[in-house]
């Protein structure tokens, strides 16, 4: 019974603490304008890699709040550097020393000075760069303040806004080009090897037809009249036979 009450005990202060670490405090709500840190709780802020951002910032009373250092440099990393597995982290702002290599870039620009942020507030044009094979394997960075230094040490105190999460939009595109349907030629006629006729010979040719109907009908005609002719005196024959037979008797 101790060790079931024992356990849940662990449990809910690890609970409790899980809570804490991801919820930004009094210091992010009060330094953070971009990315926001008056949000409840971390990665509820969404960027996408490709954008520009400005990242703003206000100045922090330092008898309110416990700055070790006013020279700071301003960088984005991994959120949880301990857990994941693509460790990135990349300088946007400080005073580079001269044993590095030049920092920043055209898209990229960093500023060759420091930040004190117990003085005034500022600003920082941010292309968002994450190289797309990190980006695939953590999606949680965190903007923040550290001590100025070559390189990034996260073990050092710093002043961290709330977590954020990027998403990779550049997805890539299908270059497949569809089948284009070809269109089938139409077979076109070979010429023909007679040779055509003109239209003195189309006239000729229908004279000549005209007339043989013109004889044919004329033959016809005459060989039915006497035809006719024949069938009427053949009757005539016929009936001065009978009548004459008639007469004798």
């Amino acid at each position: 019974m101790i060790s079931s009450t024992h356990s849940f005990s662990l449990f809910l202060l690890s609970l409790f603490i899980t809570a804490i670490s991801c919820t930004p405090g009094p210091l992010q709500h009060q330094l953070w304008k971009t990315p926001n840190g008056s949000v409840a709780n971390d990665f509820s802020q969404q960027f996408s890699n490709g954008n520009n951002i400005t990242l703003e910032w206000n100045n922090i009373d330092p008898h309110k709040f416990s700055v070790n250092t006013t020279k700071l440099d301003l960088w984005v990393a991994s959120f949880d550097w301990d857990t994941t597995k693509a460790r990135y982290s990349h300088r946007l702002m400080g005073k580079s020393r001269p044993s590095t290599k030049p920092i920043g870039s055209s898209t990229n620009p960093v500023f060759t000075e420091n930040v004190d942020v117990t003085k005034h507030g500022g600003s920082f044009k941010w292309k968002v760069a994450i190289p797309n094979n990190i980006l695939a394997t953590d999606g949680e960075y965190v903007i923040t303040f550290k001590p100025a230094g070559s390189s990034y040490n996260y073990k050092a105190n710093g002043l961290p806004s709330p977590g954020f999460t990027i998403l990779n939009n550049q997805t890539p595109s299908n270059h497949t080009k569809s089948p284009t349907s070809t269109p089938t030629p139409t077979p076109t006629p070979p010429p023909s090897n007679s040779p055509s006729l003109s239209s003195a010979a189309i006239a000729g040719m229908s004279i000549g037809i005209g007339a043989a109907v013109f004889a044919l009908l004329g033959t016809a005609a005459s060989l039915f009249f006497r035809r006719k002719g024949k069938m009427e005196r053949d009757a005539e024959e016929l009936r001065q036979l009978v009548e004459g037979q008639e007469d004798t008797s």
